[in-house]
């Protein structure tokens, strides 16, 4: 998730919900003028402070030197805190895959607060598929069993995935009491998208399941998702 570095006003919105980015790649921008202004007129305030430091140092007058020295400290600290904020005026993917979500319309003005997230950009390389399995078929599906995918609107191509955990509760999928089995499903083109449906078929038992949908999508290791 790339979220705003500080309170601003997003300047430019550079990418939407499905279009691939790279790590590092530009999301959007934050206005930076009203920070250069800010800045501009910090390092003319350090200057002449640092001038005036000069000055009373030369006249040996300590106190006011240190008052001076004091001013021109403030100001650096507040000039670095400007510069590294100048630095963050563009919201950065940190890493390449596909944008989820935007919270920000590309090209629009938006006011945004510190921490607000504005993108979700996942890798696609492996999605998660929930497959719905009936209590009767549990006894057909172990950990590590091949499961065929066939998404609805894909014209019928196949993907075949790996059941990585079943998950030890019941829940209720589409009215019905089913047990579900987290399957990695290889996605290295990024044809697959998360929120897609369609059907499953174990191996094994060649019984067909109800696939229920791609959920949010993993890293190639699974880390993300703590598998």
């Amino acid at each position: 998730m790339s979220a705003a570095p500080f309170d601003g006003l997003i300047a430019e919105g550079l990418v939407e919900p499905g279009d691939r980015v790279a790590a590092g790649a530009a999301l959007a921008r934050l206005d930076g003028r009203e920070l250069r202004w800010d800045l501009a007129a910090a390092e003319a305030e350090r200057d002449g402070h640092a001038k005036d430091r000069d000055r009373r140092l030369a006249a040996g007058k300590v106190t006011d030197f240190q008052l001076a020295d004091l001013a021109v400290r403030r100001l650096d600290l507040k000039i670095a805190t400007l510069r590294r904020k100048e630095g963050q005026l563009d919201i950065i993917a940190g890493t390449a895959g596909v944008v989820l979500s935007a919270a920000v319309d590309r090209g629009a003005n938006a006011p945004v607060t510190v921490g607000q997230p504005l993108y979700e950009v996942a890798p696609l390389e492996v999605l998660r598929a929930e497959v719905a399995v009936s209590p009767d078929d549990l006894p057909h599906l172990s950990e590590g069993a091949a499961v065929t995918l066939r998404p609805d609107g894909a014209g019928g191509a196949a993907v075949t995935g790996t059941v990585n955990r079943i998950r030890p509760a019941a829940e209720v999928r589409d009215s019905a009491v089913a047990f579900v089995a987290e399957v990695a499903v290889p996605n290295p083109d990024g044809d697959l998208r998360p929120g897609v449906r369609g059907a499953a078929e174990v191996s094994a038992s060649r019984r067909a399941l109800g696939w229920t949908l791609f959920h949010r999508p993993v890293e190639k290791l699974g880390g993300w998702l703590g598998w």
